[in-house]
């Protein structure tokens, strides 16, 4: 019976090592778990501030790109105008170098072929005559 009793002691005692062991364990598990949702909260914060930079340079590059179409649009409609502008200009030129005898032939002409009845070249030299 003595031996029973020692192997109770032993088994008591092998017990109550696993027991420290397991909690021993734990802490750790729980240490490296503390350890990982500190790194987790780190990553977290990290990302979101790359998010927020990501977002600002963005934001920039667009608003550079928003000036250099708007830059690019405005040349392209001055450069528009000024050629309307010129043509306008070459059409008052040349209109003001029609006599009132050359407007007046040219409106007969019109009229003339409105109603199908265009004078043949010879004909107009006529009836201006």
């Amino acid at each position: 019976m003595a031996g029973d009793v020692e192997r109770s002691d032993s088994t008591a005692e092998g017990s109550g090592g696993g027991l420290d062991r397991l909690m021993q364990t734990e802490e750790c598990l729980q240490a490296v778990l503390a350890q990982a949702e500190e790194k987790a909260a780190l990553i977290r914060a990290e990302a979101l501030a790359a998010i927020e930079a990501a977002e600002g340079r963005f934001e920039q590059e667009a608003a550079q790109a928003r000036k250099a179409l708007e830059s690019r649009v405005a040349a392209e409609s001055k450069a528009e105008l000024m050629r309307i502008e010129c043509e306008y200009q070459a059409q008052k030129a040349a209109l003001e170098g029609i006599s009132d005898a050359q407007v007046g032939e040219l409106a007969e002409m019109v009229v003339r072929r409105l109603w199908g009845e265009a004078p043949a070249p010879a004909d107009a030299s006529e009836s201006s005559a």
